[in-house]
């Protein structure tokens, strides 16, 4: 027996008694909901910028999920050559989940952190599949302050800074693999894969720390990088949208990281003034299954 599905495609049944039965088992599946939903190679893409629902009408698939949160706020700074740390990325986990059937998902998507803290930068916001996964937001940096927290827990840590020591730790989930790192004793962002000072895959160096690559769009894609800290050479943020911290010929206000991509922001660095920290980059959920 066969049937036709609602999206016109012939459907073995091989002796089912409805419809519903065959879109269930005989290979039928109907979802929407992302910013923007593209064909590739056999699958079908939804990318999620902002928060909203995925929705399954009918039909069974297991699908590939990425998770990236939102990254924390690079460190602030006051006069006096001081400097706050780069921002921990937000959280960076992926995997296949079971087969999931019909209902509604919630999709959120992490805020990176924003606003003036006078020193010590907050930390980015959650993102999650439903009840499938979450990853934990980047931590905030320690500000260049006379007086200021270290840097922040998170998805991964924020670093320290000019006048606070402490740095903070990343995978503040627990998950395994780990969905990030710490924040390093230079001062520099923790990233999805390395805590910073190092090299990118193009082979130029960063302070910030690296995020991972994803081909979950079908093309490669770095997410989830640390932000660097302010120093006496501007300083590059983390492959992977980690905001770049500001050097002495160019004393300010960090780089933000870059939206969707859940990149830390860069730290600050002052002769006079005071100045923020870059804002963290929102995170992203993108979801990838067989049509």
């Amino acid at each position: 027996m066969s049937v036709k599905s609602s999206r016109g495609q012939t459907i073995m049944g091989g002796g089912f008694r409805n419809l519903t039965s065959a879109n269930e088992y005989g290979g039928g599946f109907k979802a929407i909901g992302g910013d923007t939903v593209v064909e590739n190679n056999g699958y079908m893409v939804h990318t999620f910028n902002a928060s909203a629902n995925f929705k399954i009408f009918y039909g069974k698939r297991e699908v590939q999920w990425l998770v990236v949160a939102g990254g924390g706020q690079g460190g602030g700074a006051t006069e006096g050559s001081r400097w706050g740390g780069g921002g921990g990325a937000g959280g960076f986990r992926t995997s296949t989940s079971t087969p999931l059937g019909t209902g509604t998902y919630a999709i959120t998507v992490g805020a990176g952190a924003t606003g003036w803290t006078g020193g010590t930068g907050n930390s980015g916001s959650v993102s999650q599949f439903g009840s499938v996964a979450q990853s934990t937001g980047g931590g905030g940096a320690a500000g260049g302050f006379n007086t200021t927290s270290g840097g922040q827990n998170g998805g991964s840590g924020g670093g320290r800074s000019s006048t606070n020591s402490g740095t903070g730790t990343g995978n503040a989930g627990g998950y395994s693999p780990a969905e990030g790192t710490n924040g390093n004793s230079s001062g520099n962002g923790g990233g999805a894969s390395q805590t910073g000072n190092n090299a990118n895959s193009s082979g130029t160096t960063t302070n910030g720390g690296q995020g991972t690559s994803s081909s979950v769009t079908g093309s490669a894609v770095f997410y989830a990088g640390g932000g660097a800290r302010g120093q006496t050479n501007a300083s590059a943020g983390g492959e992977g949208g980690g905001g770049d911290g500001r050097g002495d010929g160019n004393a300010g206000g960090g780089q933000a990281g870059t939206t969707n991509l859940g990149g830390g922001g860069g730290g600050a660095f002052s002769f006079s003034g005071n100045h923020g920290g870059g804002n963290g980059g929102s995170g992203v959920v993108i979801l990838r299954y067989r049509k």
